[in-house]
């Protein structure tokens, strides 16, 4: 309840009261992350950890952006701990190109780019084309830009 509660704080601060919304959300992930451990259920500690980290990626956008991203990756690593391309490829795919966009925001091209291209690659794998069409354009844009190796 506490992970869809925070899902639901997150959608909403896309219409009203961003940042007081995307707080709510964070403090709901993190109360979810009070049951939901690796040993009890991997998939939706992952999963939580990911959301929050969207979360905190989202909330840079109001208020102390290097912490907020800073968070963000530390919670998406997490996630990424236990997301496997073997276990759950699209959840793994999903964080990766998530991570990499946290690493744009910080300014860490080669990062995101590393990560994009993991995403890309399992997105592939497990026949989603159009996804990593998209992602590959993630790719594209930041080396046309001179921004990436």
């Amino acid at each position: 309840t506490q992970n869809n509660l925070g899902n639901a704080y997150q959608n909403l601060a896309i219409l009203e009261a961003g940042e007081m919304n995307l707080k709510l959300a964070i403090q709901a992930y993190q109360s979810a992350l009070l049951y939901y451990t690796p040993d009890t259920d991997c998939v939706a500690f992952a999963m939580a950890q990911c959301n929050l980290g969207n979360a905190y990626r989202k909330l840079a956008d109001f208020e102390t952006p290097r912490q907020n991203l800073e968070c963000a990756v530390q919670a998406l690593q997490v996630a990424l701990q236990h997301q496997t391309p073997e276990k759950t490829p699209l959840d793994y795919a999903k964080t990766r190109g998530n991570l990499g966009l946290v690493y744009k925001d910080l300014g860490m091209i080669n990062k995101a780019i590393a990560c994009w291209r993991e995403a890309e690659h399992s997105y592939r794998e497990i026949g989603y084309i159009d996804v990593a069409n998209g992602v590959q354009w993630w790719i594209d844009e930041a080396l046309k830009n001179g921004d990436g190796e």
